[in-house]
């Protein structure tokens, strides 16, 4: 079985978060530099991620439904700074990304699961998100085969989708790949998870068993036969990998 990460793997923000965030200043009649926002940004996720590195699994990597939206109200306020409304900026982008059409499904993506479908072969997500991405991936025809738009959401076979905050802990909590490992009913040598950041799907996977590969879009060359981590610049190269012609 395949697993894809979602942000930065098989969906990316359309346009980028920094005009977003952007738009959502000038509505308060603020206007921010998008290197500003960017740097401000990658600042506040990071320093997030750290803080619960540093408190450990417990309570650390512990999430659910409204930690993600406090967890969030962080970033935004970190990121816009002072605003004369930061609680309306924050609600009007907490709405902005669970729209369908603020995310787009890269060709590479598009084009991989696609193959996937068409060779039979098991695949789903597992994401660091909220209940959000429900309503994301229904808007996207790429992902209609996880039956997300169905009335039984749960198609033969494997689970197909896990969110971090329905199982109440984020990657790289082992938590979080226990309960992949426990639905799918599956050894973790038969997974592989496919994500685009380093530790939580890399790392992270691979100490509890599971084959991993990252996606790095902007490398100048794949990396499949590296041992410890592979890495590849095309998930449709990943799939010709897997499933030769």
């Amino acid at each position: 079985m395949i697993l894809f990460d979602v942000v930065g793997t098989v969906l990316v923000p359309n346009p980028p978060v920094w005009q977003v965030y952007r738009e959502a200043a000038a509505r308060q009649g603020v206007d921010l530099d998008p290197q500003t926002i960017k740097t401000r940004f990658q600042t506040a996720f990071a320093q997030d991620e750290a803080r619960d590195r540093q408190l450990g699994s417990h309570p650390g990597w512990t999430t659910n439904e409204t930690c993600e939206r406090e967890r969030w109200r962080r970033i935004v306020k970190e990121t816009l700074g002072p605003l004369p409304d930061p609680d309306r900026a924050f609600e009007e982008l907490w709405d902005e990304f669970a729209r369908s059409d603020r995310w787009r499904c890269p060709e590479d993506a598009r084009d991989a699961l696609a193959r996937l479908n068409q060779l039979g072969l098991a695949w789903g997500i597992a994401s660091n998100f909220d209940g959000r991405l429900r309503r994301v991936l229904r808007g996207h025809p790429e992902f209609d085969a996880l039956g997300l738009n169905k009335e039984s959401p749960n198609p033969p076979g494997p689970p197909r989708l896990t969110i971090s905050s329905e199982v109440g802990a984020r990657k790289p909590d082992r938590r979080f790949f226990d309960r992949i490992r426990e639905t799918a009913a599956l050894l973790p040598e038969r997974i592989l998870f496919v994500g685009d950041d380093p530790l939580n799907d890399g790392e992270a996977a691979r100490a509890l068993g599971f084959r991993t590969v990252q996606i790095d879009r902007h490398a100048e060359r794949d990396h499949l036969d590296d041992p410890i981590a592979p890495r590849v610049r095309d998930l449709r190269h990943l799939v010709d990998q897997l499933v030769p012609a």
